[in-house]
């Protein structure tokens, strides 16, 4: 595709469009910001062309959690990433954004304009083909790093099919589990048992992003190895760190619509309770650790949390003895 194109960005190999995902399991969970944070969310916003949405008057922000494969190809990716997002809209189409709806009701995928969505603030992944792919195709502030995590699975039977944690390592973190915490920039433990689940599908999910087609050192340029001493020390210099703090001339917001093919589980706190929704600080140096602290605090309280996890595509039976 055209670099001078009027509506569609370049497209250069091996990228293609759509993405498409073999399987995906997903934990978003929902907060609102204090009004004495919402200096901190402008100052994200700063320069991309958007507007925070408001829900009863408060900011809200997204931190979504998604283990998922991709067709790949001659290979199929496993990625662990995380997409930390102000929900946002573009401030030419203000005119157009409902103005009475509720966190509940978007969260429940009721807003059909779809110019709401979620501006992706950080976008920490641990495969370094999706940094690549990530930064260059959708313009993601994406970086490199590693995660521990024990999250549902039918075959992990031995985890609580209702209980998501996950730990977000500072970018270089070499050691082994568990980290401490200088070398952690957040964790969440979300228990999900005992709440109602409501069933829904809010797709397609409006994503927006500042394109980085000016980055000429890394744009169209795949990334370093990760296991590379250097390049850990310095994940910027290897590509591995894609995230900018300004936006170079040229630059354009652009849009994205992710569409999940199934239904959504979302759960909020029970009247007069709480969500067990656990949000940890580290102490990382990190960024995003900053961006969190910043428009979160220490210890924002869950609003809602929404899961989606794929159908498998196939099963192998147990096997039994053959008589021979």
């Amino acid at each position: 595709m055209k670099k001078n194109d009027k509506w569609f960005g370049p497209v250069n190999p091996p990228f293609a469009f759509p993405f498409y995902y073999a399987s995906l399991s997903s934990l978003t969970v929902f907060y609102r910001v204090e009004a004495k944070r919402l200096a901190a969310v402008s100052d994200r916003l700063k320069g991309a062309g958007l507007k925070a949405a408001k829900f009863g008057g408060q900011a809200a922000v997204s931190i979504e959690f998604q283990n998922y494969t991709g067709h790949g190809g001659q290979l199929l990716e496993t990625v662990n990433e995380v997409e930390f997002n102000i929900l946002a809209y573009p401030k030419s189409r203000e005119h157009l954004v409902p103005r009475n709806l509720t966190l509940e009701e978007f969260v429940a995928g009721q807003d059909q304009t779809k110019i709401i969505g979620g501006y992706r603030v950080d976008v920490p992944a641990d495969n370094a083909f999706a940094v690549w792919a990530g930064a260059d195709a959708f313009g993601e502030q994406k970086f490199y790093t590693t995660f521990e995590y024990n999250i549902p699975s039918l075959n992990n039977p031995a985890q609580n099919p209702d209980t998501w944690e996950y730990t977000v390592h500072q970018p270089g973190f070499a050691g082994k589990p568990p980290a401490k915490p200088k070398d952690i920039i957040y964790g969440i433990r979300a228990s999900l048992a005992g709440l109602t689940p409501n069933v829904s599908n809010p797709s397609p999910i409006p994503l927006y992003s500042v394109s980085d087609y000016q980055n000429k050192k890394c744009y169209n340029h795949p990334v370093g190895n990760p296991d590379d001493p250097n390049c850990r020390k310095n994940p910027v210099s290897c590509c591995l760190d894609r995230r900018r703090n300004q936006y170079a001339k040229g630059d354009k917001l652009i849009i994205s619509y992710w569409n999940i093919w199934g239904p959504y589980h979302y759960y909020k706190a029970e009247k007069g309770s709480r969500m067990d929704v656990a949000f940890t600080l580290g102490k990382s140096k990190d960024r995003m650790k900053g961006d969190l602290e910043a428009i979160l605090g220490g210890k924002p309280v869950a609003d809602f949390a929404r899961v989606f996890q794929s159908t498998p595509a196939a099963t192998e039976s147990r096997p039994v003895f053959v008589e021979v």
